[in-house]
C-alpha cells in the first residue's frame, strides 16, 4: 500500500486514527460516512498493514485508560445519594490544592491541575469546585453553539436559502 509523506510523519494511535478519519470522510464526499464505515475503513487499513497498528497496542491500552479516566461519572445507583434532590456522582473534579484552576483550564489540556475524589470522600468544597467547572464548561459549551449556529445561519443567508450549497464556497474570503 503506498502512504504519503504526510502520513509516515504521523506515530501516535490517536493521530493515525484521525488521519484515517480525514480520509475516510473525504473519500465518502457529499455522502458523508458512518462509525461502521469507519470501523471497515480502519479494519482494511490494519489487515493490509497489521504492523503498523501491532507496534501501537501499548498506546492503545494507554489512550483506553485515559479515556477512562475523563468519562463521567455514574450518576445513578443505590450506592449514590443526593443532596437538595440532586445525586451526588460518583467521582468529583476539583483542582489540585497546589492550583488555582476552574473550568477554563479543562481545555487546555493541562490536566496536571485536576484531580478527581470519589463521593464518599468529598467535602462541600469538592462539590462546590466539581459544580463550578461543569458551569464553567455549559457555559462555554453554550457559548461555542451560539457562534456555530451564527455561523449557520449566516451560510444559509449567503447561499440565498439552497440548503445544499458546499460551505467550501461560502467562507469567507482571506
Amino acid at each position: 500500500m503506498r502512504r504519503t509523506r504526510n502520513e509516515r510523519t504521523i506515530g501516535t494511535l490517536k493521530e493515525i486514527l484521525k488521519f484515517e478519519k480525514d480520509r475516510y470522510l473525504q473519500a465518502r464526499k457529499e455522502q458523508g460516512g458512518t462509525a461502521e464505515g469507519f470501523r471497515q475503513h480502519c479494519l482494511k487499513e490494519y489487515k493490509d498493514d497489521p504492523v503498523k497498528f501491532e507496534k501501537l497496542k501499548g498506546e492503545a491500552f494507554l489512550e483506553a485508560v485515559t479515556k477512562q479516566w475523563e468519562a463521567q461519572p455514574r450518576k445513578h445507583g443505590p450506592d449514590l445519594f443526593d443532596i437538595s434532590g440532586q445525586t451526588v456522582p460518583k467521582y468529583l473534579t476539583r483542582s489540585r490544592p497546589t492550583t488555582f484552576a476552574d473550568g477554563d483550564d479543562i481545555e487546555s489540556g493541562d490536566e496536571d491541575k485536576f484531580e478527581k475524589v470519589h463521593f464518599k470522600y468529598a467535602t462541600v468544597q469538592d462539590l462546590y469546585a466539581d459544580a463550578t467547572i461543569k458551569m464553567r464548561n455549559a457555559m462555554r459549551a453554550g457559548a461555542a453553539a451560539e457562534r456555530l449556529m451564527q455561523a449557520a445561519d449566516e451560510a444559509r443567508r449567503r447561499a440565498r436559502g439552497k440548503m445544499d450549497a458546499l460551505l467550501r464556497d461560502l467562507a469567507d474570503e482571506t
